[in-house]
Parts: C-alpha cells; sequence; structure tokens
C-alpha cells in the first residue's frame, strides 16, 4: 500500500502522462483511419469515373485505336479495385502523372453492407465487362456492335447508382468510425479532467491543508502557544512533518518548564542571598553604631539562625589559656546549651576543636566532624557548621549553628557563616577598645580617636553597600557573571576593611607615645605598595626627624592615605608623588600626581564637593593643619597638607629601609 505523498502524487502524474499518451495515440490513429478511408472513398469514386468513360467509348462510333486501349486499361483498373475493396490487396493508384506506377495496399472490408453493394456490383460488371468486350470485338457499323454498345449503355445507369451508393455507405461507415474515435478522445479527455480534479483534491487534501495547519501551529508555536498540540498526523512526508513539529513543540514546553523551575530557584537564591548581603550590612552597621558587646554578640547569632535556617546558633569564646571555650551569646530553643563550658584541646573530637586547630569554616560531614560543637544538645548537632574567630590572625572563638535535620545542605552556608564570625570578631574587639578608652585618663583624645575609627569603616561599609547594590542590580538584569565578580571585589573589600580595622586596633594598642613623620610616610609607603596602588616616589628634604604627638599622627596619616587611595580610584595615572619639607615654621607634606584631574571650583559652586575631599578638609581642621587642593582635568591633582611645627630633634633622620 503506498503511503507516501510523492508516491502518491507519482501515481497521479503517471495516469495522466498515460492519458496524454493515449490521446495522441488516438488522434494519430484517427489522423490515419482518415486518411484510409479518404483512399478508399476515392477509390470508388474513381471506379463510377471509369464506369462513365467506358461507357462513353462503348457509344463512340469509331471504336478501334486509342478508345480501345483506354477502355482496356480502365477495365483492368476497375476490375483490380473492385476485388481490392471486397478481399483487400494492393491496387494501383494514379490518378495524374505525379502518381503514375504508385500502390496502395487496401484492407479488407468487413461491413455487411458494403460487401453486399459490392457483391451487386460486380455482377453487374461481369455483364457489363461482356457486352464491353463484345462491342470491343464486333465489326464496327455491325449489328452486333450496335446490341453490345446498346446493353453498355443500358447497365451503365445501374452500376453507376450501385458505386454511388457504395461511395455513401464508405463514407458512413469512415463517419462512424470517427465518431467512435471522438467519443474515445472525448472518454479520454474527460478522464484527464477527472484525474487532474482528483490530483487537485488529493494535493490539497495531503500537502495543501496539512500545510495550512503546519503554518497555523508554527506560529502558535512562535506566539509562545506550546500547550496545544500539532493538528497534522497520518502517513507519509507531510505527517513525519507534523510528527517532527509535534515532538519540537514538546520538547520546547519541557525547556520552557524547566528554565521557568531555573529562574524560580534562581530568584529565590538571589532573594536568600540579598537578604544574607542585608543582614551582613546591617550587622557591620550595627558593628559601627554599638559599643555593647552583648548588644552586638546577640544580634549576630539570631542573624546566624534566621539566615542559615538553622534551629540554633551559638558564640563562643576561649578562655586565656585556649585551651576552653565558653558559650557568651546563643539564639534557640531553652535548653538547647547543655554545658557553658568546653574544652577545645584536638584530644576531645568534634568540629569546634577541628575549626580552632585549622582556622577555616567546617560542616558536619567533613572527615574531622565528629561530635560538633559541645556546649549544644546532641540533637542539634546532626547538622551542623562552625565558624572560627580571629583578630590580628589570633584565634579568640567560634560561631556554631546547628540543625536536627541530618540532611541540612550547608553548601552556600559556609562563607556567610566566616563573615558573620568576622564581623563577630571586629565587634568584640570594637567593644574592647572603647574599654580601653573609657580608662584612659585621655578620654577626649580617645573619643576622637574612636571617631576617625568610625569614619573610616563607615567609608568602607559605604563602598561595601554601593558594590552589593550594583550586584543587586546586576543580578536582577541577569548578568549573573558580573555579579558574581562584584561579589567577589565586594568580599575582598570587606576583607580590606576588616585588615584596616585590625592595623588601626593594633596601632591603638600600641600607641600613647610619639612617633616621627618620616616613619609614618615610609609605612603609609609601604602599606600602599602592598595594595597595589601605583609607583610611590617619595622625595624626603629633611634630615632631622619631625615628631608627631598619636592624635597628629593619626590626623595626618588619616588625610594622606584618603588623597591617596583618590590617585589610585581615579586618577588613572601610573605614578604618585609624596614631598615633606618645612617652609617658613611649617612641616608641609605633598601629594601629586599626572592624572585625569578634576574642577574642585565646579564642585564647590554644584555644592557637590567630593564627600572624601570634605572628610579630609574637617580632619585637617581638626588637628590645626590646613589643607589645600589644586587641580584641573587632564592636568593632574596636587595636595598640600601643612601645620606649625611644633617640635624638632636633631637625630638622624631618614630611616634606612
Amino acid at each position: 500500500m503506498l503511503k507516501g505523498v510523492s508516491a502518491r502524487i507519482g501515481i497521479v502524474l503517471a495516469g495522466f502522462f498515460c492519458l496524454v499518451v493515449g490521446s495522441v495515440f488516438v488522434t494519430l490513429r484517427a489522423i490515419e483511419t482518415q486518411a484510409k478511408d479518404a483512399l478508399i472513398i476515392n477509390l470508388a469514386g474513381r471506379q463510377r469515373m471509369l464506369i462513365e468513360g467506358m461507357t462513353g467509348v462503348a457509344l463512340s462510333p469509331v471504336f478501334r485505336g486509342k478508345g480501345a486501349a483506354q477502355a482496356t486499361h480502365s477495365a483492368e483498373a476497375f476490375d483490380s479495385t473492385l476485388k481490392a475493396l471486397l478481399h483487400g490487396g494492393s491496387v494501383p493508384y494514379g490518378g495524374d502523372a505525379r502518381q503514375a506506377g504508385t500502390r496502395v495496399i487496401l484492407p479488407l472490408t468487413e461491413d455487411p453492407e458494403i460487401r453486399s453493394r459490392l457483391l451487386s456490383i460486380q455482377a453487374l460488371w461481369q455483364r457489363f465487362r461482356s457486352l464491353l468486350e463484345e462491342a470491343m470485338n464486333a465489326p464496327p457499323g455491325s449489328r452486333a456492335q450496335a446490341d453490345a454498345a446498346e446493353g453498355v449503355s443500358r447497365i451503365s445507369p445501374g452500376l453507376l447508382g450501385q458505386m454511388d451508393g457504395v461511395v455513401r455507405l464508405f463514407q458512413n461507415w469512415s463517419e462512424r468510425k470517427l465518431g467512435r474515435l471522438r467519443q474515445i478522445q472525448m472518454a479520454l479527455l474527460g478522464a484527464g479532467l477527472l484525474m487532474l480534479a482528483g490530483g487537485f483534491l488529493l494535493s490539497h487534501r495531503m500537502i495543501v491543508r496539512p500545510l495550512q495547519l503546519l503554518e497555523g501551529a508554527a506560529r502558535r508555536i512562535g506566539r509562545g502557544n506550546l500547550a496545544e498540540g500539532v493538528p497534522v498526523s497520518g502517513p507519509g512526508e507531510v505527517g513525519v512533518l507534523g510528527e517532527t513539529l509535534d515532538a519540537m513543540r514538546v520538547q520546547l514546553n519541557a525547556s520552557r518548564e524547566a528554565l521557568l523551575l531555573s529562574h524560580q530557584n534562581l530568584e529565590e537564591r538571589v532573594a536568600r542571598r540579598t537578604q544574607e548581603l542585608a543582614a551582613l550590612h546591617q550587622v557591620s552597621n550595627e558593628i559601627t553604631s554599638r559599643l555593647q558587646v552583648e548588644e552586638v554578640l546577640n544580634s549576630v547569632v539570631e542573624k546566624a539562625r534566621q539566615l542559615l535556617r538553622a534551629e540554633v546558633a551559638a558564640l563562643c569564646f576561649c578562655d586565656e589559656s585556649g585551651s576552653l571555650m565558653k558559650v557568651q551569646a546563643f539564639s534557640g530553643p531553652e535548653g538547647v546549651i547543655t554545658q557553658r563550658v568546653v574544652s577545645v584541646q584536638k584530644e576531645s573530637g568534634g568540629v569546634a576543636p577541628a575549626v580552632m586547630s585549622t582556622g577555616h569554616a567546617m560542616a558536619c560531614g567533613d572527615e574531622r566532624c565528629q561530635e560538633g560543637c559541645g556546649a549544644i544538645d546532641p540533637e542539634y548537632q546532626r547538622s551542623h557548621l562552625v565558624a572560627p574567630l580571629r583578630i590580628g590572625g589570633e584565634m579568640i572563638g567560634a560561631l556554631c549553628v546547628g540543625h536536627r535535620d541530618p540532611n541540612m545542605n550547608w553548601k552556600d552556608s559556609v562563607t556567610l557563616l566566616d563573615r558573620l564570625a568576622a564581623s563577630a570578631s571586629i565587634a568584640l574587639e570594637n567593644a574592647r577598645l572603647h574599654r580601653q578608652a573609657e580608662r584612659l585618663a585621655a578620654l577626649e583624645e580617645r573619643q576622637r580617636v574612636a571617631a576617625d575609627v568610625h569614619d573610616g569603616l563607615a567609608q568602607s561599609l559605604s563602598a561595601l553597600n554601593h558594590r552589593l547594590e550594583r550586584t543587586a542590580e546586576l543580578i536582577s538584569r541577569g548578568e549573573a557573571d558580573n555579579a558574581l565578580l562584584e561579589l567577589e571585589q565586594a568580599h575582598r573589600a570587606m576583607e580590606n576593611s576588616a585588615g584596616h580595622v585590625r592595623e588601626l586596633i593594633a596601632d591603638l594598642r600600641n600607641g600613647g607615645g610619639q612617633s616621627t613623620l618620616q616613619d609614618l610616610l615610609w609605612k603609609i609607603r609601604e602599606r600602599f605598595s602592598r595594595e597595589g596602588g601605583p609607583a610611590f616616589q617619595m622625595s624626603i628634604e629633611e634630615d632631622s626627624a619631625i615628631l608627631l604627638d598619636p592624635a597628629l599622627a593619626a590626623g595626618v596619616e588619616r588625610i594622606l592615605w584618603e588623597a591617596l587611595t583618590n590617585v589610585r580610584k581615579h586618577a588613572r595615572t601610573p605614578e604618585v608623588q609624596v614631598s615633606l619639607k618645612r617652609e617658613s615654621g611649617r612641616v608641609q607634606c605633598t601629594v601629586s600626581d599626572r592624572g585625569s584631574g578634576f574642577d574642585p571650583q565646579a564642585q564647590r559652586e554644584g555644592g557637590t564637593l567630593h564627600f572624601g575631599l570634605q572628610i579630609m578638609q574637617a580632619r585637617a581642621a581638626r588637628i590645626g593643619a590646613h589643607l589645600d587642593v589644586h587641580s584641573r582635568p587632564g592636568e593632574g591633582t596636587m595636595v598640600v597638607l601643612s601645620w606649625p611645627e611644633a617640635r624638632e630633634v636633631s637625630v638622624a633622620g631618614e630611616p634606612s629601609r
């Protein structure tokens, strides 16, 4: 059974070809038949002419010579033609000189009426020919010749009438054959038209209509309608095309659903990550605004429990010996803390001792995960996560979270808990510094230093917040790769901020004495180079050391560092110059570059003076110094800080480096 569209169309075309060939054959056959019939009719008509000629010769008064020979030739032609008309065969045909000697083959006459008429003619012809021969053989002018001529004249009309009848019968017979051929041609034409109509209907049903349905289905798919199936089915190439298109629709629908599910999961992850980052920012703000360690630590454990979807969170600190840890804050159900003090010796086992020994966050499931946090109820240790607390590289404690579900996934939570632990470490050290500041005699000076710490942290956290907002914006636009880069930069910025804070804390812990400006500049240069700034060129014109008290040293350091930070961020220059000199009883430090520069006057007139410049001006005023900023777009920037010289010692100046 033929199933393919091409096979069915091929059959229709083959049938149509056969009809065309048959029609051509019938037409050629009709032409050939008509030519033969015309020849027969012409020969039959010639028989009548031969009779008339022979009759005229017989009635001629002079029946000799050429006339007799012509009559004899005509009699032979009539006799052979009559036999050929009756029985078929070859007969001479030549009406003029061009056709002389031509012979044609006549078919056997099968029509009974024509044969009967030809037989009657043959009988009359025999009598006519015998009388013609008698007239030709009788003496001229004799009674016998006259009687024979009279007999020829008497038989000739009947013979001529019979020949006319035969001609009409041959004409009718020919017309009947042509009529049958026309009927066959009409039948072939009708069959051809029917076949064309069938081909049209077949092509419409098997090609045009299915293609229209496929077009509609393709348009629906293009508009996003993937629920409605493709209505084309069945055998043949079009059916295969419909099945293929429907399979593609099903696959696209499945891909779209998977994409929507992935998008939904991504949105949930983004929302959760945004919530985590916002919580980190909130904790950082609390660090800068609160000095009560209990409040900050309680906030840290509460945020850790909420963000990590844990059931319990605990914050523990090591004692002075480093062998024991005490729970300082926790969030969770009552009675979840089974003991307040636990051992952190390696041999005691558990995640917390392992974290304290390795210095990085660890989740349960690690090969060193044994007994978890010893202070938490074992029921909540089925799944737990611990991060270390560090101050200046020293382990001071651990932040623990736990859950009763052993299948809890902490894959994306290790970094978050580590950052929360870092925030807790900073909060603790900040509180310690505050208590230390309260115990110092120079309370006002320590409060100013604390304000400086606060300002530095605020700038760092503001930059971090800007990166977090930028990250959220990139995520909302679907730029996941750029968002990850922004998060990494935010992470590095937070680590740098924590390092700066720890350096400030370390300076405060060792502060109280005087330092020299030269040492301070070398220290700034070393830090600037370590953080990847442009090439640092320093020029010190003074041999004698310039002493600075702690407040002045802190202010000068903050102002110079802010100027160098602006060079690194905005100047786009490969080199920065820092110079030191005395001039007219004042000490002058200059930071200059050949970078892009800006227009300070335009910022002042527009009321948009850069926030960093405002802070630098305020700090200069606080330490009794004067700050000048000179810059033009495209010509670089020069920041000049000067203050009255207080003391001078004649000690060797520039330290060896």
